[in-house]
């Protein structure tokens, strides 16, 4: 479903290197290379998850195409020149530092460059999508409210430069989510 809304993208032919950042085991990113016949990609996220990502990205026999960088996204360098940054299900640790997350992604995009975001996308209230409210309820208990609300990153890509912003409920194998998409200027 990722590869058939990216590839979508008007841009799509033309990308050449790809970031996806808190890839997790970096299936996303893996299945965008193997998609597009000469784009390369970056898979980034914490050392232990980094090292799952590699092992993926060598059984996918990507690893030609890919490299894997592990860190901290909120804090160390995310690297730059990317055509397309993908961030699925991930910003929601960098809500203490939303606005230098935002500006840190659109630094790193090429010019054109395209940033697709999944997220929760949850309404205001906070009751819909269930999927996703049942899924910050642990966190909520604690203390910490984790959740992206509907339209937040879409506001937060405006302030930071991008253009083109826009944002639609997306009905998925785990429930609805939330993609916001934005173009960086030329």
């Amino acid at each position: 479903m990722a590869v058939k809304l990216i590839s979508s993208l008007p841009e799509y032919t033309g990308f050449s290197r790809m970031l996806d950042l808190g890839c997790g085991p970096g299936f996303l990113g893996i299945a965008l290379i193997l998609d597009h016949p000469t784009m390369n990609g970056v898979l980034f996220d914490q050392p232990p998850v980094a090292e799952v990502a590699r092992r993926c990205a060598a059984e996918y026999g990507v690893s030609d195409r890919v490299t894997v960088m592990s860190g901290d996204y909120l804090n160390d360098s995310i690297g730059e020149g990317y055509d397309l940054i993908l961030a699925s299900m991930t910003l929601n640790f960098a809500l203490g530092s939303f606005d230098s997350m935002m500006n840190k992604i659109y630094d790193a995009l090429n010019p054109s460059g395209v940033f697709v975001t999944i997220s929760d996308g949850t309404t205001r209230n906070g009751t819909k999508p269930e999927e996703m409210v049942i899924s910050m309820l642990l966190p909520g208990l604690m203390g910490q409210d984790m959740a992206i609300h509907e339209d937040f990153i879409a506001t937060a890509m405006f302030d930071a430069g991008f253009y083109n912003v826009r944002s639609r409920q997306v009905k998925t194998p785990v429930g609805e989510v939330e993609w916001t998409i934005g173009k960086k200027l030329v």
